[in-house]
């Protein structure tokens, strides 16, 4: 449980996870069982759980929001609560069976690979267009340019 000098910082990592959660629409537990874990030495198995239910009511709060702005894809959702809710039980009953390091070790790696993969997407969609090269000239021959360093005009 924590002190009540804990609980001010507490606030301020709830308050840190919703706003994060409702502006990108997840990563609530990302940010809660670290803060959980490393902020307030909460054991990981505890930290899960706190994270289950903090995650689970900020994200509905949020939901509704989102919903209410008409960007909510209800179909979508419904598709993943069918497929996530028996998958998050599984999980609850599977962890108990995990020790803590190797349960905070897979956390670890599962953010890292989910960073990675998002960095690369993200980096795709704002790389500008390839060049298309050219294979000849309307008369027939190869056509090259040679530009200096910093040349814009190409």
């Amino acid at each position: 449980m924590l002190v009540p000098l804990a609980v001010g910082g507490a606030l301020l990592g709830g308050a840190a996870v919703g706003l994060l959660l409702g502006l990108l629409g997840g990563g609530g537990s990302v940010l809660t069982v670290p803060i959980l874990v490393y902020g307030f030495d909460v054991p990981a198995y505890a930290a899960t759980s706190v994270s289950l239910v903090v995650v689970g009511v900020a994200a509905l709060v949020g939901a509704v929001a989102h919903d209410r702005a008409g960007r909510l894809r209800r179909w979508d959702a419904a598709l993943f609560v069918v497929l996530g809710a028996p998958g998050a039980w599984l999980g609850v009953h599977l962890a108990g069976s995990v020790p803590e390091r190797v349960l905070l070790g897979a956390f670890a790696v599962l953010m890292a690979v989910s960073a990675a993969g998002m960095w690369a997407r993200a980096r795709r969609a704002s790389a500008p267009p390839a060049p298309q090269e050219s294979t000849g000239t309307a008369f027939g021959g190869t056509a090259s340019s040679v530009a200096a360093p910093g040349d814009s005009d190409l």
